[in-house]
């Protein structure tokens, strides 16, 4: 079964081969193994892949609020001017006879 990471792990996998951890997760990976540098790899790549998911999840609503940002904006914008419209021209209609009991 695939959960739709394994690109993460991989790029994880290729930053331990190449020995360029980040440098924080790495040492905060060892304080929370004691020290055991077996654990330690395990919990960096777990750390770093909810790192990288997250980024990506950053990256990817930046470039959906880029992309629908000003025309979302614009209805809002223009909805709620309709709206102060609309209470303005209904506080200033008379009252209807037929409305009253």
């Amino acid at each position: 079964m695939t959960t739709g990471d394994e690109h993460f792990y991989a790029q994880v996998g290729d930053e331990l081969e190449a020995e360029q951890r980040d440098k924080g997760t790495w040492t905060k990976a060892l304080a929370q193994s004691d020290f055991d540098e077996n654990k330690a790899r395990a919990a960096y790549v777990e750390m770093r892949v909810e790192q990288l998911k997250a980024e990506a999840a950053r990256m990817w609503a930046e470039e959906a609020t880029r992309e629908v940002g000003p025309t979302l904006m614009q209805r809002l914008l223009a909805f709620k001017d309709g709206y102060k419209r609309g209470v303005e021209e209904a506080r200033q209609e008379k009252p209807r006879d037929d409305l009253r009991e």
